[in-house]
């Protein structure tokens, strides 16, 4: 009887450390395979079952047996208007497929915002990775995520275009890669109040009588830009003739509800101000323009804009600014400008003002400027004026 009572003390304490010896057995190698298994399943994700399936979108086509996709980990939500994307990777094929991948997006991403709340991603940044995926196997390594900011939006639905973000790189043709269709189009919604805008008042204002007749575009993140014919303060037909220089003015207006301070982003200086013409049929007429890759700084001018506020933004500058102005200068940036020729230059040309090639008619034309806002962080907004209709007709008789 003795010796059971101190055998069941000796139990009593050797028990409790039995149960640690164990369970820091357990922690050191079981433990070690939960997160050796976790972490597979975050590389391999060949069983989608318990994902849902809303949060997986493919592109609807696949290049050499492979498809790129995204699987949502986070959408945005009140308060927090952040979207947070995995990348995957799909073998469509039916072998094993072995490949090197680029997967874009680990630096923050390229967003433009452009006309009906259209955002354009455009992933940087890459991982490098050697893979191999049996067929129908789905990859989505942990670290392939990548964070999209809607911050500074107004609230409304958006719709994201999601660039290529998975390239492969070709084994027959060295430091070449070709990317991975990407056409997925995701909704996007910025939640909260939504304040009245200015745009009904500044329709108002282009119908008033005596208003210059300045072709506006479509408003984009509370801005719009116009552009107007030079000597065409009359309201009458524009009219180009064959070996004129035309000149469009450049104008923005801002049309939302508050101040925005706004900076003007000029292009490349042997592209020029961004301008498109169209004929009658609707073909557009491109010059005979070469493309050079040299270097050149961006410029940018800065303004600050009440509400129903226009200001140039070629010719003379009244407000806007580079800031590296002596003081009481006044900056002056060069108009649209463009040749007007029966045919488009024979030889390549490559500065501005291009020839475009118009026999006599009636055409379009348009511009592209792009702009950015202090309150709206990492988007640069596409805006496009409304179309000039102009005739073109055969150049002067002297007298």
């Amino acid at each position: 009887m003795q010796a059971n009572i101190e055998r069941r003390k000796w139990w009593h304490f050797v028990r409790p450390a039995a149960a640690v010896v164990i369970g820091v057995v357990f922690l050191l190698f079981g433990s070690s395979h939960a997160s050796a298994q976790a972490t597979q399943q975050a590389i391999r994700l060949t069983n989608l079952d318990t994902i849902d399936a809303d949060d997986i979108h493919w592109s609807p086509r696949d290049r050499d047996g492979l498809a790129a996709g995204i699987r949502f980990l986070s959408r945005p939500m009140p308060g927090d208007p952040t979207m947070i994307i995995q990348h995957l990777v799909r073998n469509e094929s039916e072998e094993r497929q072995q490949v090197h991948l680029s997967i874009h997006g680990r630096d923050p991403s390229l967003l433009t915002l452009s006309a009906g709340n259209r955002i354009d991603v455009h992933f940087s940044g890459s991982w490098e990775d050697d893979l191999e995926l049996a067929p129908g196997e789905v990859i989505g390594r942990g670290h392939w995520r990548s964070m999209i900011s809607l911050k500074g939006l107004s609230p409304g639905d958006y719709t994201v275009h999601l660039g290529a973000s998975v390239f492969v790189r070709d084994e027959e043709r060295i430091g070449t890669s070709h990317g991975l269709p990407m056409s997925l189009k995701l909704p996007a919604p910025v939640f909260g109040k939504i304040e009245p805008d200015r745009l009904e008042q500044a329709q108002a204002m282009d119908n008033a009588k005596g208003s210059l007749p300045i072709r506006w575009g479509t408003p984009v993140g509370g801005l719009r830009i116009g552009t107007m014919a030079a000597g065409d303060e009359s309201n009458v037909e524009t009219v180009f003739h064959h070996g004129e220089l035309a000149r469009l003015g450049l104008f923005v207006q801002n049309v939302s509800g508050s101040r925005v301070k706004c900076q003007l982003m000029l292009s490349h200086p042997c592209d020029g101000w961004g301008m498109n013409i169209v004929d009658s049929d609707g073909s557009t007429i491109m010059p005979h323009q070469g493309f050079m890759t040299g270097f050149s700084p961006q410029r940018s001018f800065s303004a600050t804009l009440e509400p129903l506020e226009i200001q140039p933004i070629t010719g003379k500058l009244p407000k806007f600014r580079e800031g590296n102005e002596d003081k009481g200068f006044t900056p002056e940036l060069t108009p649209v400008e463009f040749w007007v020729a029966e045919q488009k230059s024979a030889e390549t040309e490559f500065r501005p003002p291009y020839t475009y090639g118009m026999p006599p008619g009636h055409y379009l034309v348009s511009c592209y400027v792009r702009l950015r806002r202090d309150d709206i962080p990492g988007f640069d907004l596409s805006l496009q004026t409304g179309s000039i209709d102009f005739q073109v007709i055969a150049a002067k008789t002297p007298q």
